[in-house]
């Protein structure tokens, strides 16, 4: 499908009745629109190969979260980092990891992807919980994650 056909009629077919597109349609409309406003500029962000791969892999920069990272590590906790993978299908994602030993990726397995219209980030949400995975174009992320009502971060990098 041309990316100039996205929500438009074509020659040909501006008489019939407009009908919704099918889901696979629009997702594809999204890649297209993701993918072809610069193609070799976006074929060097994250997000485009999120969206063409369907998964990053990420690797946090400490070791443990912090109660904020701002500046620095303020506040370390005692719940450690953990190298993920993040995953994507539309507007469902999940994050999966061996190496979480505190659960938190449990939270993720059927998380809401939040997409910017200008592909300059995502954001994943765990459904009916706090906390998000946001992963910049560049391919930094920042982790928010409750542990008791107190707010922990960590932040990283995908590739």
């Amino acid at each position: 499908m041309p990316a100039e056909s996205c929500g438009r009629a074509t020659r040909g077919d501006s008489l019939e009745p407009r009908r919704a597109p099918p889901r696979a349609s629009i997702l594809a409309c999204v890649w297209l629109s993701l993918s072809a406003a610069s193609a070799p500029a976006s074929d060097r962000t994250l997000i485009s190969r999120l969206v063409r791969d369907g998964a990053v892999t990420c690797e946090p920069t400490g070791r443990f979260f912090c109660r904020n990272i701002h500046v620095s590590c303020s506040g370390r906790s005692a719940i450690p980092t953990f190298p993920f993978k993040l995953e994507v299908d539309g507007e469902v994602g999940r994050i999966t990891s061996d190496s979480d030993a505190s659960g938190i990726v449990d939270r993720y397995r059927d998380a809401t992807v939040r997409w910017t219209s200008d592909g300059a980030y995502i954001i994943l949400r765990p459904r009916g919980d706090n906390g998000y995975v946001k992963l910049l174009a560049p391919g930094s992320y920042s982790f928010r994650h409750y542990s008791r009502g107190v707010g922990l971060m960590s932040r990283g990098r995908c590739d």
